[in-house]
């Protein structure tokens, strides 16, 4: 029987994984599991240029289309989440209740972003990682006027400049005393900030989100640390992301640092 290899995620990691494996001569059976349902999007263009498209056209964003994973024979299990892994049988537990047996295991799990407790609740908040969250931020979008990002940093500054080109007032809140302050230099900060600026971006560098506003469960606003409110319809948040270690640790012997066995 042949060697399988498992890989759970079919982000960039994952695909680029399984594309390696095949280039350098690997003849076993390949599967990919993802929770999403679909074919897996380019990542970088969620903020961007799929945020702003109008959906007639999304596959154009595809990572590698259907026939990829015919060609190099990668089967793809889309629409699963994997919950736990036995690693003394050898197999991987999914939601459905099925198990996928394995040679190997690749974790291609990336990270989750980070949330803001009081607002994770509310209709009209959220945050950008994966295609599902881009879909439902563009679908958000139509009919509202305001809103409001959380986080200086790229992801947030790509989804400001996007809004904004879709015709929203954005205003960008950043605790630190300058935009991209912990990946870029301060001239850089300075430029975009400019740049921002100049498309009527209201940028709020240095505060802190004291307050989310919200009514009957739906945001309407951010309180600041200086006392003024901004009103919006809209809140992304944009403050980075945490690794995705849950799946990991169903294995029983990870401990903070990663073992191998």
């Amino acid at each position: 029987m042949a060697d399988q290899i498992n890989i759970v995620g079919a982000s960039h990691a994952g695909i680029s994984c399984a594309e390696q494996l095949r280039a350098n001569g690997y003849a076993g059976r390949i599967c990919i599991i993802d929770r999403l349902v679909g074919a897996p999007l380019e990542r970088p263009p969620l903020s961007k240029a799929f945020l702003q498209a109008d959906g007639h056209d999304d596959a154009k964003f595809l990572l590698r289309r259907p026939d990829w994973f015919a060609a190099h024979d990668i089967e793809l299990l889309d629409g699963r989440d994997a919950l736990s892994i036995d690693p003394l049988q050898k197999k991987l537990n999914l939601d459905d209740g099925s198990q996928h047996c394995y040679d190997k295991l690749v974790l291609a799990t990336g990270a989750v972003p980070r949330q803001l407790a009081a607002a994770a609740s509310l209709d009209g908040v959220f945050v950008l990682r994966h295609p599902d969250d881009a879909h439902a931020l563009r679908e958000a979008v139509s009919g509202r006027q305001h809103a409001v990002v959380i986080g200086g940093g790229y992801i947030g500054l790509e989804v400001a400049a996007s809004l904004t080109k879709l015709g929203l007032r954005v205003d960008v809140i950043e605790m630190a005393d300058r935009l991209l302050a912990r990946v870029a230099s301060p001239q850089i900060s300075a430029f975009f900030a400019e740049l921002h600026q100049s498309h009527d971006v209201g940028l709020h560098i240095g505060a802190n989100c004291q307050e989310i506003l919200q009514k009957d469960g739906a945001f309407i606003g951010v309180q600041l640390d200086d006392g003024s409110q901004i009103v919006a319809e809209l809140l992304l948040v944009g403050i980075g992301v945490l690794p995705d270690l849950d799946l990991a640790e169903s294995a029983g012997n990870y401990d903070g640092q990663w073992h191998s066995g």
